[in-house]
């Protein structure tokens, strides 16, 4: 039925490969419209006291690349990439523990060529490694600056 997500969205005697298929949407937040849940997930995070948990928003990115099926609309895969990539230029890649799931999160998509393009993984890549870029060369200043 339309409007239905996670568990419910299989009824009761559904096939079993219906089920494990609801099953693995739900369970890895791919249920419903799941890049705009995100999306929504992030800005809320954003606009929190102290600032996005960029260590959360990383490790929920790279949990949901894990359950992407080739079977999954390849419209929302793509929007999903720009989701990436934005989070890999928001994050801060002075943090050495948000820049080790950063780098994760680019390994897992690379790994994925069962669900992204070879393209997409590449977009994914430059992110992360303009975002290491710009952090070293932030470094460099500091450093300079500070003799």
């Amino acid at each position: 039925e339309e409007g239905l997500t996670g568990l419910d969205a299989a009824p009761a005697g559904s096939p079993a490969a219906v089920l494990r298929d609801t099953f693995r949407r739900w369970r890895h937040h791919l249920d419903g419209d799941w890049v705009a849940g995100f999306q929504e997930f992030k800005r809320e995070a954003s606009e929190a006291a102290f600032g996005a948990d960029f260590r959360q928003l990383l490790a929920d990115a790279r949990f949901m690349v894990s359950g992407l099926m080739p079977c999954d609309d390849p419209c929302a895969v793509e929007d999903f990439v720009q989701v990436l990539c934005d989070l890999m230029a928001e994050y801060r890649p002075a943090q050495l523990d948000e820049r080790g799931l950063a780098e994760a999160l680019m390994l897992r998509v690379e790994r994925r060529e069962d669900v992204f393009t070879e393209a997409q993984a590449m977009r994914v890549a430059h992110a992360y490694e303009q975002s290491v870029e710009c952090a070293l060369l932030e470094q460099a200043f500091d450093d300079r600056e500070s003799e």
